[in-house]
C-alpha cells in the first residue's frame, strides 16, 4: 500500500499488478507533481483527491468505476496514466487487487502521452514512486 508521507507526499508506491508466471509488476507515477483537483473535464470534474477517496470509503462509488490506465515502462514497471485516481484509491485504503487496472500499452496515443510526460518531468521509463501534490506554493504540498 502506498503511504502518504506527512499527508503531503505519496511514496513507496504499489506493487502487485499480476503478470504471467505470478510475477508482480510495480506501479509507478509518470510525473513528479499533481494537483489535488481533478480536471474540469471527465467523470470526477472539479473534485479533490480527498473527496473521491471519501466517496470510495463511504461506498458511494465503487473501485470498479475508476479505471486506472497503465502503460509498460521498463523492467516490469507499469506507469500510471491516472495519477489522481490512483491516489484516491490509495488514500481510501482500496487494495490494488480491487483496482480496475487497464493495460493501455498497445495504445500508441497513451504511450506517446506518457513518454512526453516522462520527458517533461525529467523521468526515465522507470517513472517515480514519489509525487508532490501542488497547490500551496513553491516547494510545498497539500493533500485535499
Amino acid at each position: 500500500m502506498a503511504s502518504v508521507d506527512g499527508g503531503t507526499m505519496a511514496s513507496g508506491f504499489l506493487s502487485g499488478l499480476g503478470r504471467e508466471g505470478g510475477e508482480q509488476a510495480v506501479l509507478r507515477f509518470s510525473q513528479t507533481t499533481a494537483s489535488p483537483f481533478f480536471s474540469e473535464e471527465g467523470t470526477f470534474a472539479g473534485k479533490t483527491i480527498g473527496q473521491l477517496a471519501q466517496e470510495l470509503r463511504s461506498g458511494a462509488i465503487s473501485p470498479k468505476d475508476i479505471p486506472i490506465h497503465v502503460v509498460d515502462g521498463a523492467d516490469g514497471v507499469k506507469l500510471i496514466v491516472n495519477t489522481r485516481s490512483s491516489l484516491a484509491l490509495t488514500r481510501a485504503g482500496i487494495p490494488q487487487s480491487s483496482w480496475n487496472i487497464i493495460d493501455m500499452s498497445a495504445n500508441q496515443t497513451f504511450r506517446t502521452s506518457i513518454g512526453e510526460r516522462l520527458f517533461r518531468n525529467g523521468l526515465t521509463n522507470q517513472g517515480t514512486d514519489v509525487l508532490r501534490i501542488t497547490g500551496m506554493g513553491k516547494g510545498a504540498s497539500s493533500l485535499k
